[in-house]
C-alpha cells in the first residue's frame, strides 16, 4: 500500500511514526518477518532511526512467537550500540514474562 500510494504521488512523510505504525500491524498479524524487513528498509535506505515504541514492538512479536534467542539477541545488539536507545521498563518485562512462559527462568534472572 505505502509503496503504491508513494508512486501515486501521495504525501507521506517517511518517519518514525509511520514505520512504528507499519510494524505494530505486521507483528499483530503474525507477518514478524516482513515486519523485520520492513524494519532494515526504514533504517539502511531511508536513515530512520528506530525509537523504543520500534524496539518494543520487535520484541512483542518475536517474544510472540517463541523466539526468545532472537529477542535476547535484539537486547545485546541495543545494549552495545551507543547510538540505539536503551531497552526500558516495558522490554524488560516483555523478555522476562516470554523467558518465563517458557521455562527460562535462569535467562529471565540475568
Amino acid at each position: 500500500f505505502l509503496a503504491k500510494s508513494l508512486k501515486l504521488g501521495y504525501p507521506f512523510e517517511c518517519n518514525c511514526f509511520l514505520f512504528n505504525t507499519l510494524i505494530n500491524g505486521l507483528v499483530h498479524n503474525n507477518q514478524l518477518p516482513q515486519a523485520v524487513k520492513l524494519l532494515d528498509v526504514a533504517v539502511v535506505k531511508l536513515g530512520i532511526r528506530p525509537d523504543i515504541v520500534t524496539y518494543g514492538t520487535m520484541f512483542k512479536g518475536l517474544c510472540k512467537i517463541g523466539d526468545n534467542a532472537g529477542a535476547l539477541h535484539q537486547l545485546r545488539q541495543m545494549n552495545s550500540n551507543p547510538s540505539s536507545c536503551k531497552p526500558n521498563l516495558v522490554i524488560y518485562s516483555t523478555l522476562i514474562d516470554s523467558l518465563c512462559k517458557d521455562k527460562l527462568i535462569s535467562e529471565a534472572l540475568k
